[in-house]
C-alpha cells in the first residue's frame, strides 16, 4: 500500500526545507541573492564549474521556488542554496554556512520531489503517462537492442516504449534513465534526455551531461532510486520494480550540475 501519510512526501520534505531556509537566510531580496550569485566563485573557489551555473535568479524564479510554487533545475537549486546559506551565516540566521558540502543532499530531495511529482501526475491519469495538457516530446522509435534493455526490466519498463513513440516525455525520460544505467548507451541516453528536456520534463536537464559526452551512469542511478521511491509511494510497483532493477544507488553522488535553462 502506499504512504499516504503528508510527512512522507518528498514535495513536502523538499518545500518545506526550500521555505524554511530562505526564511532563515532572512527572506533576502532578489537583488541581495543576485549579488551573491555573482561573486560565488569568491565565496567557494573550491567549487568547481562555476560556468555551469546560472549568473543571476529571476525575481519571479526565486519566489515561485521558496514558496513551493515550481521545483527549480538542479544548476538553478545550486546558486540559491549557496546565495541563502550565505545569507543566513551574514545575518546570524544560520550558525555556518555549509556550502557546496549541503548540494549532495539539496539534490537528492530534487529528484526525489520530481519524481513524486510526474508518479502523482500518471496515478491521476489512471497510469497512462502524465497529464493530458503536458507538451509531447517528439515520437521515439527504439532500436531493437534498446528494446532489449527495456524488456530486461520488466513489463513496466517494456511498455515505455509505446508511450515514447505517442511522444510521452516522461516516458522518454525514464528510458533514458534505464539506458544510462551501467548499459553502455550513455550517448543515446544523452539525445533522448535533450529531447525530453525541451519537451519540459522539469527532471531531465538535471541528469544531462554539461558537455556533449555520455550521461553520466552514476547519477542515473541515483535518479532510478528517486523514481523507485516515488512510484513505490504511489503504489506502482511494476514501475518500481523497474526502477530499483536498475541498481538505484541513493548514496550516488550527483557531479556538478548542467547549465541546463531553468524552464
Amino acid at each position: 500500500m502506499p504512504d499516504e501519510q503528508p510527512e512522507a512526501s518528498a514535495l513536502r520534505v523538499f518545500k518545506h526545507r526550500i521555505k524554511e531556509l530562505y526564511e532563515r537566510a532572512g527572506a533576502p531580496k532578489p537583488t541581495v541573492v543576485n549579488q551573491i550569485v555573482g561573486d560565488l566563485e569568491e565565496f567557494y573557489p573550491l567549487m568547481g564549474g562555476r560556468s555551469t551555473l546560472p549568473t543571476s535568479v529571476g525575481r519571479s524564479t526565486l519566489n515561485q521556488v521558496v514558496n513551493g510554487v515550481r521545483l527549480p533545475s538542479a544548476s538553478m537549486l545550486a546558486v540559491i542554496v549557496l546565495a541563502l546559506g550565505r545569507c543566513g551565516r551574514e545575518n546570524g540566521g544560520l550558525a555556518e554556512d555549509p556550502g557546496p558540502s549541503a548540494l549532495g543532499e539539496w539534490h537528492r530531495l530534487l529528484r526525489e520531489a520530481k519524481a513524486e511529482e510526474s508518479a502523482r501526475a500518471r496515478a491521476g491519469s489512471g497510469g497512462g503517462g502524465g497529464a493530458r495538457t503536458a507538451r509531447a516530446a517528439d515520437p521515439v522509435r527504439l532500436e531493437p537492442g534498446e528494446r532489449a534493455v527495456l524488456d530486461a526490466h520488466g513489463p513496466y519498463a517494456s511498455a515505455l516504449a509505446a508511450r515514447a513513440e505517442r511522444g510521452d516525455r516522461d516516458a522518454v525520460y525514464e528510458i533514458a534513465v534505464l539506458l544510462a544505467c551501467g548499459t553502455g548507451r550513455g550517448l543515446k541516453a544523452a539525445a533522448y534526455l535533450v529531447n525530453a528536456a525541451a519537451a519540459g520534463q522539469s527532471a531531465a536537464p538535471d541528469l544531462l551531461p554539461a558537455d556533449d559526452g555520455e550521461v553520466d551512469g552514476r547519477l542515473a542511478r541515483a535518479h532510478a532510486h528517486a523514481l523507485a521511491y516515488a512510484a513505490g509511494r504511489y503504489g506502482d510497483e511494476d514501475a518500481a520494480r523497474a526502477f530499483r532493477s536498475c541498481g538505484a544507488a541513493p548514496e550516488a553522488r550527483p557531479p556538478r550540475p548542467a547549465g541546463a535553462p531553468d524552464n
